[in-house]
């Protein structure tokens, strides 16, 4: 998945991007400055991952 876009404010939080079912799905959002992507399967495992943000006003 690639992405472009233009942060405006350096506090900016919330999801970017969510699509789920009741057997899974998988989250993009911004939180405290990081940028987070959570991927569950059947409620079995969550895989979260997050990377570092350096925002540029």
């Amino acid at each position: 998945m690639t992405m472009d876009g233009v942060l405006k404010d350096a506090n900016a939080s919330g999801v970017i991007f969510a699509h789920g079912s009741r057997f899974g799905g998988h989250i993009l959002f911004i939180k405290d400055h990081k940028l987070y992507y959570i991927y569950n399967f059947l409620g079995i495992t969550e895989q979260t991952d997050y990377a570092c943000l350096q925002f540029e006003l």
